[in-house]
């Protein structure tokens, strides 16, 4: 008879079997499954007298296990148990770059690629989620790539979804499938750049750092560098650039904005994009921050309790031109010398 089992740390715990003893033996990779009479799965342990194994070995199995598990037929397993299985899969795989390569290794990524087309939005998420871990492991991102255009239309159509969960998924795996130029090309000619912009434009702050991440690797490649030129004064006119500064600003970490800058340097390169980054006042700003940034406010603050006129002068005008940046008047807000200096110059008589 086999074991029933529910969802535990390493996926499954038996309800019915006697033994105290179970976890205490080897796992063997040979499975049964019954999804038309169990809404839940039913795994078939073949038992050894051996050692007690290592957690690292119990993960190792689970994970071969659930990756054969996956690999059944659609009708020889029920929807149910293939949730079950892919979620504690999913968890495995977040743990240790070893289980990603061991479930690799037993052929789950073109599993993955065909439960893309399934019409549950968890499933679809979780299912979007193996992949972006997948895509995290070097040595396994060849396996990825020679999935080709199949597996890079499932993902640019869950760019174009409503789940945010799942598009910054998406975009992780893109990321990392984009460094290839027949893939970039792909992404460049299916719409990809614009659904990339939205995200980047109007995502959280994680979509939006992926998202940049695919942006700048499809810019690195000149001819599809044209494609942004071609809506350069479209999207990038109608708030691309100001999305740009926004992430600027807001960068969730520093990796995050080195993403950005590359992005930037990629697209002024081209100057139909650069005519657009100047126009939009967007350089001249970056001079601006990094001004504020390396201490000049409250310098220029000082100098306009200076004696000479010339010299609150040359201070109130530099002054004038940096506090066009946010984050400058902030620190000039925090200077209450600032503020005080700066009515006097309305009035000398205060």
């Amino acid at each position: 008879m086999p074991l029933e089992f529910k969802t535990s740390r390493f996926g499954f715990s038996p309800l019915n079997d006697p033994s105290p003893n179970w976890s205490h033996r080897p796992l063997k990779e040979t499975i049964l499954l019954d999804g038309c009479d169990y809404e839940h799965l039913l795994v078939v342990m073949e038992f050894a007298n051996d050692p007690k194994p290592s957690e690292d070995e119990m993960a190792n199995s689970f994970v071969k296990t659930l990756a054969l598990v996956l690999r059944r037929k659609m009708n020889e397993i029920s929807s149910t148990a293939r949730k079950h299985s892919l979620k504690v899969l999913l968890g495995l795989l977040q743990e240790d770059d070893k289980n990603v390569m061991i479930a690799v290794a037993q052929g789950v990524v073109p599993v993955l690629v065909r439960l893309m087309d399934s019409s549950s939005v968890e499933m679809k998420e979780k299912t979007v989620a193996a992949i972006s871990r997948v895509s995290m492991v070097d040595s396994s991102k060849h396996i990825l790539i020679a999935e080709g255009l199949l597996l890079l239309n499932h993902l640019l159509r869950v760019l174009d979804s409503r789940s945010g969960f799942a598009k910054e998924k998406a975009c992780v795996a893109l990321q990392a499938l984009s460094f290839s130029k027949e893939n970039a090309r792909a992404i460049g000619c299916r719409c990809g750049i614009s659904s990339l912009l939205e995200i980047y434009q109007g995502g959280t702050p994680g979509c939006q750092a992926s998202a940049a991440g695919v942006l700048r690797n499809l810019a690195s490649f000149p001819e599809i560098k044209e494609n942004f030129g071609k809506w350069g004064c479209g999207p990038f006119g109608e708030g691309g650039i100001e999305c740009l500064k926004n992430f600027w600003d807001s960068a969730p970490s520093v990796q995050s904005l080195e993403v950005a800058i590359d992005l930037l340097r990629h697209l002024a390169s081209f100057s139909p994009v650069a005519e657009v980054l100047c126009s939009d006042g967007f350089i001249p700003r970056l001079g601006e921050k990094e001004m504020g940034e390396c201490g000049c406010i409250n310098l220029l603050i000082k100098m306009l309790d200076g004696k000479a006129v010339a010299e609150k002068e040359v201070a109130a005008k530099a002054l004038s031109n940096l506090l066009l940046y946010t984050g400058n008047r902030k620190m000039f807000e925090k200077d209450e010398k600032g503020i005080v200096s700066a009515i006097q110059l309305l009035d000398p008589s205060i």
